[in-house]
């Protein structure tokens, strides 16, 4: 049976044939790329002010919590779907969590402005005057849709086994 060093030692003859013969070098990304690939998703969100991550979290547990926020959010929405649960530690699995934010993230602007003009009555909750505070970031959206790209690129035909 072979082990981890026969794998180490194929790539290193790979990455050197490649080197010589077409001046290719490969990007090394360590023997187990799962971790290294989700550490490098949360390590450029937080370089991005980490605010994708506490929205993604606030947004779940806002409406979750409150029968009354959610039904202020379905009332103003056009799509009637709530966000899905986001967790920290697994972001290559959050592709979901973070698509169905950024279709419903009209609607949680949308709710949240009806809140702050006073129509339903003022919220002074920490999980929604964070998700207040997002709707106004111009960023979120963009660091919504990147974390969106990266594990469904990784996940392609040409896609390193997991």
């Amino acid at each position: 049976m072979d082990g981890p060093a026969v794998n180490l030692k194929f790539y290193e003859i790979l990455h050197l044939d490649l080197k010589k013969e077409y001046d290719i070098e490969c990007v090394n990304i360590g023997t187990y790329r799962l971790h290294t690939l989700n550490n490098a998703l949360r390590k450029g969100e937080s370089c991005t002010e980490g605010e994708l991550s506490s929205v993604l979290s606030t947004l779940y547990y806002a409406f979750k919590n409150s029968p009354a926020r959610r039904r202020d959010l379905l009332e103003a929405s056009k799509l009637k779907k709530l966000p899905l649960k986001f967790c920290n530690r697994r972001w290559l699995e959050n592709v979901p969590v973070s698509q169905r934010a950024f279709e419903i993230w009209p609607d949680v602007t949308t709710c949240a402005k009806l809140v702050e003009s006073g129509k339903p009555p003022k919220v002074t909750c920490k999980s929604f005057l964070t998700l207040a505070k997002a709707c106004h970031s111009y960023l979120l959206a963009a660091t919504s849709i990147n974390c969106q790209s990266m594990p469904v690129a990784t996940r392609g035909e040409d896609a390193p086994y997991f």
